[in-house]
């Protein structure tokens, strides 16, 4: 049986304030008659430009979504001097809406929105030099711009903020500042931190080791479907820890982490089948987990099958 595993850092970009951005656009419907038409412009606010610009990024029942033209009214509202569209600007050319991607266009626009307190902004910053995204990598900058979105309370910052200080990445490792955010990130169902925190008070790093805490945190990411804690849970099951024994519930949380592809949980699979630990011993189920396991470099699995 291994020891507990911990979730990497988030290496995607984040979505969330695109698409929570569509719960408004229910408000753009009276200048919906107005698309087919040559818009002038000239008499228009920023901030209507960026209404027009929603509108083209999403579409609705009335108007095709249109990313080139979003892009294009996105611009005029940043050239108005509307500096909340330089996100989408950014977004835009991160991710190819309507446009290349290209990376350096991208972190122009976003470090001009992040250095007004947008937090998705700065986290993008960070993601781009953690990620080396048409920059040198520099750990340092993405810490630094990692803190800055994570003083705001953006979950998924606060998450890589703890990584990097959990690893020491761009800033000496520190495991209690780790703690803290993973629970920042955490408290407000981050998964991944969810399941970090849980590694934290499983090990003791950073707080004072218990497995009732750990228990909690990994059943709460296990529930959302995630493999890792899944895993981790099915360990606590396993040894008693935090919990009461319960060889038959872990062999059921490493059957539903091994399903989603998780490698260690396939070989825990394959074992308990072929010892006929908390399962029916069945030894061709047994040869297919571990051979699921070793086909993805799980050394256990691989001598295992030797």
């Amino acid at each position: 049986m291994q020891t507990n595993k911990k979730t990497m850092k988030n290496k995607c970009f984040a979505f969330n304030f695109k698409l929570f951005t569509i719960l408004l656009i229910s408000l753009l419907t009276s200048i919906n008659n107005v698309y087919s038409q040559n818009i002038d412009a000239t008499s228009m606010t920023g901030e209507e430009m960026k209404d027009i610009a929603d509108a083209y990024y999403y579409g609705n029942e009335e108007q095709e979504q249109n990313y080139a033209l979003s892009l294009e009214w996105y611009l005029k509202s940043a050239e108005a001097g509307y500096k909340p569209a330089n996100y989408d600007i950014g977004f835009a050319y991160a991710y190819g809406d309507g446009v290349d991607i290209d990376h350096k266009e991208a972190l122009k626009y976003f470090l001009i929105s992040a250095n007004n307190d947008n937090a998705d902004a700065q986290y993008e910053v960070a993601l781009i030099y953690d990620h080396a995204l048409g920059v040198e990598e520099d750990d340092q900058i993405a810490f630094t711009w990692y803190q800055k979105a994570s003083d705001l309370g953006l979950p998924e910052a606060q998450y890589n903020l703890a990584y990097s200080y959990d690893y020491g990445e761009g800033v000496e490792e520190d495991d209690r500042l780790a703690f803290i955010w993973y629970q920042e990130s955490a408290e407000q169902g981050y998964i991944d931190a969810q399941n970090n925190l849980g590694a934290q008070y499983q090990s003791g790093e950073g707080v004072q080791q218990n497995y009732e805490k750990a228990f909690y945190w990994y059943q709460i990411a296990a529930a959302q479907e995630d493999s890792t804690a899944q895993y981790n849970l099915a360990i606590l099951y396993y040894n008693g820890s935090g919990v009461k024994r319960d060889k038959e519930k872990a062999f059921e949380l490493f059957t539903e982490s091994a399903q989603q592809g998780d490698p260690d949980s396939q070989y825990e699979v394959g074992l308990a089948y072929k010892n006929g630990d908390g399962v029916t011993k069945d030894l061709i189920q047994a040869n297919e987990w571990l051979q699921k396991a070793a086909a993805q470099g799980q050394e256990q699995a691989i001598s295992e099958l030797e």
